[in-house]
């Protein structure tokens, strides 16, 4: 076969090979949490994520709806970090926090992509007590891991916020319609055989 022709038929493959899409949004809702209320939470797995943390427990009562995870009372900081199960990327596009008593702790969320960071924004969790909100990604760009994290100085002995409903897109190999393939791949071939019969008739 002429390396033309053969090297279009590698182009066509590495296209269709490469070619990748953001998968529909899934929401972590921690629905299938189970266990006695004020457990530490240590990980859970859902919609293809896996959710693991320090500094939370899990709680039945409280949430958007119950249950979700949140820092418990006497606790300054904590994190819970969120990455695909199977591995991969994906974008995260928002979670909802919740106010749980008259603290205001800062929220930080953190974006990393093979270890190195990506974006990273925060702020004071300055809305009305017993109540959630939904904050949005600060980037659309695509991660490996997401942390979310929180911190109080000083402040009152009550619990200190809560984490629910964390929004993700994973982004997976797309397969092509039948129909765009097989318009891909002709117009290739044919490509490359044009390239190839000028050639010849050159020599």
């Amino acid at each position: 076969m002429p390396k033309p022709l053969l090297s279009s038929l590698a182009a066509t493959v590495t296209v269709l090979v490469l070619w990748t899409t953001p998968t529909e949004a899934s929401t972590i809702t921690f629905s299938a949490l189970t266990g006695p209320n004020n457990t530490p939470f240590v990980s859970y797995s859902e919609v293809g994520f896996t959710v693991t943390g320090g500094g939370f427990l899990q709680t039945l009562i409280f949430g958007n709806p119950a249950p979700d995870v949140f820092g418990p009372a006497g606790t300054s900081s904590g994190s819970i970090t969120v990455t695909p199960t199977a591995g991969g990327d994906f974008a995260f596009n928002a979670v909802d926090l919740g106010k749980p008593s008259i603290n205001n702790p800062n929220y930080l969320f953190e974006g990393f992509l093979g270890g190195n960071p990506v974006f990273s924004s925060g702020a004071v969790l300055n809305i009305a007590t017993g109540t959630f909100a939904n904050f949005l990604s600060p980037s659309n760009a695509l991660i490996d891991t997401l942390r979310i994290s929180y911190s109080l100085a000083g402040g009152f002995n009550f619990s200190v916020i809560n984490v629910d409903n964390i929004n993700v897109s994973a982004v997976s190999a797309a397969v092509p319609e039948p129909a765009s393939s097989l318009l891909l791949g002709i117009g290739l071939v044919g490509l490359g055989a044009r390239r190839w019969h000028h050639r010849r008739q050159r020599g």
